[in-house]
This record gives C-alpha cells, sequence and structure tokens, in this order.
C-alpha cells in the first residue's frame, strides 16, 4: 500500500510497512532496520568525507561515528520483495528524526555483500552491473517530493549512474503501469501529526508522531526495469540521507542491511548403510562463485548460495562413485510453491529452474552393493551340481560362487541331479530362504547373504541269494524299497535297488519250507545301521 503511511489497511489489499516491522507480510524476502540501531544515541553508522558519494565506487565510500543533522537522521529503514503474477517488485521506506527542510533521500540495492569495514572506515564489497538507487529530493521545505531512478552500468571502479526516464512519479497520483512511483506524508491529510508509527521513533521534538515529511516509502517493478535481462538478486539493502539535492552531493546517514533475494541450492548426502565414510563427488552447473567439484560423505551438505535465477544441473559425478556403490535416490524440496526440478536418477542430475529467494534442497542417496552367494555341501559322495538365476555357476562339494547386486530380491536355483537329492537350503539371513530347488535371497545395503544347499546322494541295495546245496531256485521276496515290491531269485542271482532315497526299507523273504529252512541273514552296512531277524526272514535296512 504506497499511500504516505505505514499501517495496513485492512480495505485495501496487500501488505503496508507495518507488516515488514511485525513479521506479517507476505514478502519473499524483508528486512527493517529499527531505533534500536539508528536512533541518535546509538546510531554509529554515518558516511564520512567528500569521497561518500552515490556517483562514486563503493570502494571510495567511508564511514564513521558521527552524526547528522536531524533532517538527514534516519530513524528506521525497510524493505520488502514481492512476485505476482509474474512480475518482481520491489517496496522500501524510512522515516527520518525531522520532516522540515530541503533534503535528499536514497536507496541503493545492491547486489554484492556491502558493509562497513570492522577494520578500518572503509566499505567492504563492490558495485555490479544492474545495481538500482532511487532518489528522492524534498524541496519547498520538504513538501513536494521529486523521485529519480538509477541502474549502475558497468564495474565498480568505471561504472556510473544511467538514469531511468521518465522519472517515477507520485504513488498517490500514479495510474499503474509505471516502472517505479514514491511518496511520503508531505500532503495535507496524510498520515502525519496526531499518529505515531508501531515501531519506536522520536521527533526532534521528542515526539511520537511524524512531521509532515518525516515518512518516504516508494516501489519499483523490478521486471519492467530490467527488461529481457531479467532481475539479478540482491544482497544489501542501504536506505541513504545525503546534504543537498546536488547529484554528487556528499552523503550523510545510512541504514544498511543484508537483503538476500538471491537463491540457494544445497545438497545433502547420504549413504546406507549409515555412517559410511566414503567420498562423494558434486558439481552445480553453472558455477557462477566457483564453488568447483565438492567432495561429500554420509551425513554432510554443501551449500550453493548467492545464485542468480536461472537453470541449474546439480550432478553426482558417477564416474566417480566408489567401488560397489550406486546411486539409489534424489529427492529435492523448494521453499517456494511451484518448483521447476527435473531429477534424473540415472544421470545422477537435478535439473533447477532457480527463482529470486528460492532454497532448493536435494537430498542424494548412495547405496552399498550387497553379495548373494551359494555354497554346495554333499553327503555321501561328490558330483557336479548346476545353478541358474542370479548366480549361473556349477560347484561340487565345498565349492560357491558369488555375485554383487544392488540392495534387492534374488533368486538361485539348483538343477536336478540324478543320484542325488537336495535335502536342504539354510541361508544366514532371516529375510532369505529356500523353498523346493530356489533360495531367494533379500539383501539390504552392503549385506552379505549366503545359501548353502546340500545334496545327498542316494543309497544301493544288494540282497544276494545263497543256497546249500548249491542250486536252490525260487525263492520269493517282498520289499517295501520300489515297485512292484516283490521279486524272485535262484542260487547265486542278486537284486539291486539304485538311486536309493535314504531312509529305513525292509526285505522280507518267503517262507522256504518244506523244501528249505532259512539259516544265516547277514548285512554289511557300513554304519552298522541295518538289522536282521533270521526269525522273521526280514532284514530292516538304514540307507544313508
Amino acid at each position: 500500500e504506497l499511500e504516505g503511511n505505514v499501517y495496513d489497511d485492512n480495505l485495501v489489499a496487500g501488505d503496508d510497512a507495518e507488516n515488514i516491522w511485525d513479521g506479517s507480510s507476505s514478502a519473499l524476502a524483508s528486512i527493517f532496520i529499527g531505533a534500536d540501531e539508528e536512533d541518535p544515541a546509538v546510531d554509529a553508522t554515518y558516511f564520512t568525507t567528500g569521497g561518500s558519494k552515490d556517483v562514486n565506487a563503493i570502494g571510495d565510500w567511508l564511514h564513521g561515528g558521527n552524526s547528522a543533522p536531524p533532517k538527514n537522521e534516519i530513524i528506521n529503514a525497510f524493505a520488502g520483495l514481492y512476485q505476482q503474477a509474474g512480475e518482481t517488485f520491489v517496496y522500501f521506506g524510512l522515516d527520518r528524526q525531522e520532516g522540515n527542510g530541503d533534503a535528499q533521500i536514497g536507496f541503493w540495492f545492491l547486489q554484492d555483500d556491502v558493509a562497513p569495514s570492522t577494520i578500518d572506515n572503509t566499505f567492504v564489497g563492490e558495485h555490479k552491473d544492474g545495481d538500482v538507487l532511487l532518489q528522492i529530493d524534498y524541496t519547498n521545505g520538504g513538501v513536494v517530493t521529486v523521485p529519480r531512478l538509477y541502474e549502475w552500468v558497468g564495474d565498480d571502479a568505471t561504472g556510473s549512474l544511467v538514469e531511468q526516464i521518465p522519472p517515477p512519479p507520485d504513488c498517490t497520483l500514479a495510474v499503474g503501469g509505471d516502472v517505479a512511483c514514491a511518496t511520503g506524508n508531505v500532503a495535507a491529510g496524510q498520515f502525519g501529526p496526531g499518529v505515531s508509527p508501531p515501531w519506536d521513533y522520536k521527533s526532534i521534538g521528542g515526539s511520537d508522531d511524524y512531521e509532515q515529511g518525516a515518512y518516504f516509502e516508494g516501489g519499483i517493478n523490478l521486471t519492467s526495469f530490467f527488461g529481457s535481462d531479467g532481475v539479478p538478486c540482491f544482497s544489501t539493502f542501504i536506505g541513504e540521507t545525503r546534504t543537498s539535492q546536488s547529484f554528487n552531493a556528499q552523503l550523510k546517514d545510512f541504514a544498511l542491511g543484508n537483503f538476500d533475494t538471491c537463491g540457494s541450492i544445497t545438497v545433502f548426502k547420504e549413504t546406507l548403510p549409515d555412517a559410511s565414510t566414503e567420498d562423494f563427488d558434486f558439481t552445480l552447473n553453472p558455477d557462477p562463485n566457483a564453488d568447483g567439484q565438492q567432495t561429500l560423505s554420509d551425513g554432510e551438505m554443501y551449500l550453493f548460495d548467492d545464485l542468480e535465477p536461472g537453470e541449474y544441473t546439480l550432478s553426482e559425478v558417477l564416474a566417480n562413485l566408489p567401488v560397489g556403490w550406486s546411486l539409489d535416490d534424489i529427492t529435492c524440496s523448494s521453499n517456494l510453491a511451484g518448483e521447476d526440478i527435473t531429477i534424473n536418477e540415472g544421470a545422477g542430475t537435478a535439473v533447477i529452474d532457480l527463482r529470486l529467494t528460492e532454497d532448493v534442497q536435494c537430498t542424494y542417496t548412495n547405496v552399498q552393493d550387497g553379495k548373494i552367494i551359494v555354497e554346495k555341501v554333499t553327503v555321501g559322495g561328490d558330483a557336479d551340481f548346476d545353478f541358474s538365476g542370479d548366480i549361473t555357476a556349477t560347484l561340487s562339494n565345498g565349492e560357491s560362487d558369488m555375485a554383487e547386486v544392488v540392495p534387492g530380491t534374488y533368486s538361485v536355483t539348483e538343477a536336478v541331479t540324478a543320484g542325488w537329492d537336495l535335502t536342504d537350503i539354510s541361508c544366514d539371513d532371516a529375510n532369505s530362504s529356500g523353498a523346493g530347488t530356489t533360495a531367494t535371497y533379500i539383501v539390504e545395503a552392503g549385506e552379505t547373504v549366503t545359501c548353502t544347499f546340500t545334496n545327498t546322494k542316494r543309497g544301493k541295495v544288494i540282497i544276494n541269494k545263497v543256497t546249500d546245496p548249491a542250486g536252490g531256485t525260487g525263492f520269493g521276496f517282498t520289499d517295501d524299497i520300489a515297485a512292484p515290491n516283490s521279486f524272485s531269485l535262484d542260487d547265486g542271482q542278486s537284486e539291486t535297488f539304485l538311486d536309493v532315497v535314504p531312509g529305513d526299507y525292509s526285505v522280507t523273504e518267503d517262507d522256504p519250507t518244506p523244501g528249505y529252512d532259512l539259516t544265516n541273514l547277514v548285512c554289511d552296512d557300513p554304519d552298522g545301521g541295518t538289522t536282521t531277524d533270521l526269525g522273521a526272514r526280514t532284514a530292516s535296512i538304514d540307507v544313508d
């Protein structure tokens, strides 16, 4: 609300200086420099010597703890950056200890970080091409304001101020569409005598009220001002006064502070598993501040600050990834709604269309590869066993194979081998398991999972027939080893059962009487697990 007073009028849309002061504004960036810093009783920020002029380089400015006449004494100053309908505006103002008399005030918006030196009475920082200055002359005893708008063109040492034509109008008379306007409480009936501002203020006479002409405010449409060049970002705000209306008059008092409208991009590094000490490299392109390649490990971050609006590509250098690591995820967020961020995890990039005052934070999460191992164990002998799936190998007893994998789910299957049974699959990870002929591996970051396949060789059972005297024929047997579960032998013959699954079996001879009696039944089981019952004509066979 540029109407010559500081209070937020609820009947009029928009903020006023009061909102910037109390922190309730909708500004993207704002600053309020109050009487706690600028009241003459505590103020130590004044220009000094003849080199401190708007027309001169900042390198020529000097400061000192002097004083200024009441009409040049700043008590409060403020600024705020706003965006609406795709355009960017800056609003600003200040009040003075006294409103009477001819005077001049000005407002600088500087791209560099400018501040009084703490070592000597110079200033640090310098002018950059595109710095903005709005000057206001109070004439006719302080009741008429004449604003002028300038752009600094060139560098600090050789640049100069170029005036914007036509000059800005009084905001209370403007019809809209102007690049800038300015106004103060100089007209009858405007905010002034009898009404005090909400912040601390004392006039030269000790009153809390403004004299006529003591308060000023203005605004600039930066989008219109800079046109196709685009709005740069600013870092420093200065409200100033000077001794006369002369263009090169010496500057007097100043209120200076950080007014950061630049953007920033912060990259955070996370690893799985946590607390990795591995290093990961990042770059920003373009790299206007020459930050160069940055190296981060888990839990670390880097701030690319003071960035002009524009497109930037934040990249993790995938070619430099530590061995056994991969990029798993990129997430980005912005402090402003409507962010324009394109993420390509395959390329390790986040392309960011950065806006004024936008702070983008991106987290890159890298995961350490895991390992899956298949081990072979055999019981009762040895053979070659074929595996397929995420590991392809042929293994015999005591052998193993391994594959490095990103975290996820994997499987390995053993092919059937004649004469052998897969009797167990065991995994050393609670989340992984075996079923049938397949092991399923659930691998987390940096984890090694081993699954062991145990195969047991099938046995062989031989039944021999011996008669006394020799030559006996037609002895019948029954068994539970294999169909048809019966057979017949003559003297000197045998029945062989191959590929017998380990277990307990029985073979019984039919009663040979009256021609023969079963007089002996013996078995040669190596581990002694087989027993015989001569009376029942039965061998109880233990096949391992």
